[in-house]
């Protein structure tokens, strides 16, 4: 469930950083993947920005028209070579969510790569968790808790990959 570093950095993905109110948050993953989950997760509250090249994937969409909305979704859609609609998206790719849910951390993206780089020196997996807990809880600052939501859906995820898994 502990985030690990990738063994051989050549199967790093592009880092993200997410736009919100509150305390600053990172994730991994492919922007296809990476921007459903926001979506989803944030339900337009959190925008989701490539911190290599500064370009924003997903906006925020406080305020939003929903006809401005739906367009933004069709041509993100194209962009990533989605062609089904979000609900089959996000069936085909449980395994791609969970490890992108899995992978948000609270920090910035400096603070990210030392985390990271402490967390791939302990060994054990419940400790990794342990460290990882007691760094989000330090850090987070305000009621909203992002890794919680993302969490509750990374559950509900694995819910549906074992059902799936069980012929369900």
């Amino acid at each position: 469930m502990c985030i690990q570093p990738p063994a051989d950095q050549s199967e790093v993905l592009p880092l993200w950083e997410v736009s919100n109110p509150h305390d600053p948050y990172t994730v991994r993953g492919k922007a296809a993947v990476a921007g459903v989950l926001i979506l989803l997760v944030g339900e337009g509250r959190y925008g989701l920005k490539n911190v290599q090249t500064g370009k924003t994937l997903v906006p925020v969409f406080l305020l939003c028209k929903e006809e401005d909305f739906d367009r933004w979704i069709e041509q993100f859609k194209a962009d990533h070579g989605i062609s089904e609609p979000l609900g089959e998206f996000v069936r085909s790719h449980l395994v791609e969510l969970v490890a992108v849910g899995e992978s948000l951390l609270i920090g910035s993206p400096s603070q990210r790569e030392s985390l990271e780089f402490m967390l791939g020196a302990i060994p054990d997996e419940r400790e990794r968790e342990k460290a990882l807990l007691l760094h989000h809880d330090a850090r987070r600052t305000s009621t909203v808790d992002l890794r919680k939501v993302v969490q509750q859906w990374v559950q509900h995820w694995r819910t549906l990959l074992a059902k799936q898994a069980g012929g369900g």
